[in-house]
This record gives structure tokens, sequence and C-alpha cells, in this order.
């Protein structure tokens, strides 16, 4: 696991996904529409995106919890809005 992942490099990839990894099964739980891999590779990419918009000394595992979030809004899910968010943020949480 990277410690403190910057905004390139490999470290930042690795830690993405991990971050994936526990976003990934909350998508599955809650229904996310897709294949499963695009849903997980989609998942990757929006959290990648979003550690690299950050400052490096910045641990906010709600703006992860948010750009996986917008990831299940675009593709649709079923459930309720507020349970994927938090369930989000908790996993990821837990990571991050």
């Amino acid at each position: 696991m990277c410690a403190k992942p910057d905004a390139s490099g490999a470290c930042l990839e690795e830690f993405a996904g991990e971050l994936a990894e526990a976003a990934y099964p909350v998508a599955l739980r809650h229904g996310v529409k897709g294949s499963s891999v695009d849903v997980e590779l989609d998942v990757w990419k929006a959290l990648r995106n979003a550690l690299r918009n950050r400052p490096a000394s910045q641990e906010a595992p709600a703006e992860l919890a948010q750009a996986a979030y917008q990831v299940a809004l675009r593709r649709g899910f079923s459930g309720s809005f507020i349970d994927v968010e938090l369930d989000l943020w908790k996993a990821l949480s837990l990571v991050s």
C-alpha cells in the first residue's frame, strides 16, 4: 500500500486500485448497472482522477466516495441514493 500517493506514478495507480477494490463490492451490492468489468473500470478511473486532483497531503474519503458515487449515478442503480453514498464512504474510509 502507498502511504502517501502523489499526483503521478505507480503509487497513485496502486492506491486507486486499492480504493476501487473497496468500492466495487458496494457498487455490486447496490445493483449499479453495466458489466462487472465496465463498472469496476469506471470506478477505478473516477477514483484515480479524484486522487490526481487533490493535494497529496489531503485525506478526503468524502471526495473519493463522491467520485465513485458519480459513477453509480451515471450508470443507474437500484435502491436508496443515500445508502449507496454512505456505503461507498464507509468502504473508502477504511482504505484511505
